[in-house]
Parts: C-alpha cells; sequence; structure tokens
C-alpha cells in the first residue's frame, strides 16, 4: 500500500451549498490549502491531508469534503469499467469494509452514464471486481451508514471519482438532538451570520439575540463562531476515520486542540440571547443547546418576544459594555412550510 507522507499533496474538493464558495475557498485557504479554485457549486483544493482533516472539523460552510482518487473521460460504460478497475481500491478500502456509492450527474450529455443508480452500480461492480481479484474478497454493501463512502460525479464525460471524507452532510454537527418544523441548516444559518457580519460584531462585544429561536440554530452558531469552537468537533463519525490511509494521531492530535481552543475561548464570548413562545420548541432548544455545551453561554426565554423589554434579554451592565451594539438573527415562521399564514400574521 502506498503510504501518505507529510507534505505529499492532495486534491480536495468541497461541495458548496449553492453561492457559498467564496466563503468556503476562504476557509480552505485559512486551513493550509496551497491553491483552492471556485467552481458552480464546489471548491478545488491542492493541499496536504492535514487540510482534510481540518476542513471536516473547522468547515462551518461545506456541505462535504472529498478526497478525488481520479478524474477519467468515459463516454460508455466499458471505458468507465475499464478505468475505474485501474484504481488500487485495495490500497484506500480496508478488508471486510463496507461501502455505498453516491453518483451525481450534473450534465447528461454523456453519451451511456446519463442514469444515477446505473453509474453508481457500475462503479460499485469495479470496486468490488478490483477487491475481488486483488484481495480474494469484495466488500459488502451498506447504504446507510457504510464504512467508506464513495462518491461519483459526472459532467458530460468527464468523471470524478472520490472518498467521501464527511461521512455524513457537514451541516449535522451532532448538537441537534430534536428538531422543530422546518428547521434551518446548520451551515446555511452560519453563512447567514458570517454573512451579517456576526464575526466581526462578535470581536468587538455586540450583544446577539434570536427573538423566535426555533430548534436554537441561530444562537448556537453564533455562539460556535464567536468562541471559534470548530463545528465537527461534536460528530461521532467522518468517513476518513475507517479509511485504509488513516492518519490516527494526526486527526487525534487535530481534535485535541480544537477541544482545547474551545475551552479557551469559550470564556470570551459575550451575551448571546434565545427567546421562543413555543413551549416544544422551547425544550428543542433547551436540549440543543445542552448538547452544544453551551448552557451556560446563551440564555434561553420562554416568553413572547413582544412582551418583552430590552432589559429582560440584557442587563443594563450589558448593554452598557457593549456601547448599545446589538445583534439580530431571525427566521421567522411565515406560513409558507410551518403554520399558515393567518397564524404567522
Amino acid at each position: 500500500m502506498k503510504e501518505l507522507k507529510e507534505g505529499d499533496l492532495c486534491r480536495i474538493v468541497m461541495i458548496t451549498p449553492h453561492s457559498l464558495e467564496e466563503l468556503c475557498k476562504e476557509e480552505a485557504l485559512a486551513n493550509g490549502a496551497g491553491q483552492a479554485v471556485v467552481k458552480p457549486g464546489k471548491v478545488e483544493v491542492t493541499a496536504p491531508i492535514e487540510t482534510a482533516y481540518r476542513l471536516c472539523l473547522y468547515s462551518r460552510f461545506a456541505s462535504r469534503i472529498l478526497l478525488e482518487l481520479a478524474s477519467i473521460n468515459a463516454g460508455d460504460k466499458k471505458s468507465f469499467y475499464d478505468q475505474a478497475i485501474e484504481i488500487p481500491w485495495e490500497d484506500e478500502i480496508p478488508e471486510g469494509s463496507t461501502i455505498a456509492v453516491d453518483c451525481r450527474i450534473h450534465s447528461t450529455r454523456n453519451t451511456e452514464l446519463i442514469n444515477s443508480m446505473f453509474a453508481a452500480q457500475l462503479l460499485k461492480d469495479s470496486i468490488c471486481d478490483r477487491m475481488r481479484n486483488k484481495t480474494g474478497k469484495r466488500p459488502s454493501v451498506d447504504i446507510r451508514l457504510p464504512d467508506i463512502r464513495v462518491s461519483l460525479t459526472i459532467r458530460q464525460t468527464q468523471c470524478s471519482i472520490a472518498i467521501d471524507f464527511s461521512g455524513e452532510p457537514l451541516h449535522k454537527r451532532g448538537y441537534r438532538k430534536k428538531m422543530t418544523a422546518a428547521p434551518l441548516k446548520e451551515n446555511l444559518a452560519a453563512a447567514i451570520l458570517a454573512r451579517g457580519g456576526w464575526q466581526k460584531a462578535a470581536a468587538e462585544g455586540a450583544l446577539f439575540l434570536d427573538p423566535m429561536c426555533g430548534s436554537g440554530t441561530f444562537a448556537i452558531e453564533a455562539a460556535m463562531m464567536a468562541a471559534g469552537i470548530a463545528p465537527g468537533i461534536n460528530r461521532k463519525f467522518f468517513g476518513f476515520l475507517r479509511w485504509q490511509k488513516h492518519r490516527a494521531a494526526l486527526w487525534q492530535s487535530l481534535r485535541e486542540q480544537a477541544k482545547a481552543e474551545a475551552t479557551a475561548n469559550l470564556k470570551k464570548i459575550g451575551p448571546i440571547t434565545a427567546v421562543e413562545i413555543d413551549e416544544a420548541a422551547y425544550e428543542t432548544a433547551k436540549a440543543n443547546i445542552e448538547a452544544a455545551g453551551l448552557t451556560d453561554h446563551i440564555r434561553l426565554i420562554h416568553k413572547d418576544v413582544f412582551t418583552l423589554n430590552p432589559e429582560d434579554f440584557f442587563s443594563a451592565d450589558q448593554i452598557k459594555k457593549a456601547s448599545n451594539f446589538g445583534f439580530i438573527a431571525v427566521n421567522p415562521p411565515y406560513g409558507e412550510r410551518i403554520s399558515d399564514v393567518r397564524a404567522a400574521e
């Protein structure tokens, strides 16, 4: 098996939500990328494997982190299979592992690979055939919780094949123990806060208020951003943990560093308040804030926001220290996905 050496450069792909490519590029450069190229829906990164680990741990905005193994040009199934089976899968997938293949097709101009299920099955067959030929055993398939998730992306005849380092999507931070109706994805909430200038405001001691907090996502993401807490710190699993070339000591070192940073920086968080009128939503927010380890840093109020005064949110001393500078983030119910228009009014 070819080992990864320190300093070896890898091709890393950050899959991004629409319009968040530039935010993800900034994260890539901040976490050791030597090169980061923005394309629609993704950022292509050239960097050491440590950067891929750091992005899984620290990226607030990306959906997935992929380690590209090969980019092949194939317009028919035979050409695709013949090239895919040449990838040394035995160097990437440990014996006895389970696998799953996800396929995304962004263009149907490929002559034969125009069906995502067919293309995924073809890649799965090439992996299993290669592994059986090299090791005598073929991996089993587990669509729900595989040890190794393989990603196939097809644009016209260009096919990118990668190991999904994320496992589950990165917006699943691990703190959301309960959910309300129509919850805001965590990475989208973080992006809204970033675009609104929360990081700068937090550094200047701004007060933070979410008057209709729902499951508490804005308040939790605001606290984590203010303290520089790695958003992946609470996750139990990443897709690279069972990868054949996983560097466990490096990953453990990065996690310990992130934990130390979180402990030190929590003391720097300014006043953060979340308000919720609905009892079920309030209990949901309470459970999520506790799971995030932020019970002592987010003040949660169970009342109707329209019956409260500023002094109910923050003390006079807090307002004085913040120079009356506040930041409000809210995702109000508006009668489209939850409740109805009359209730929203």
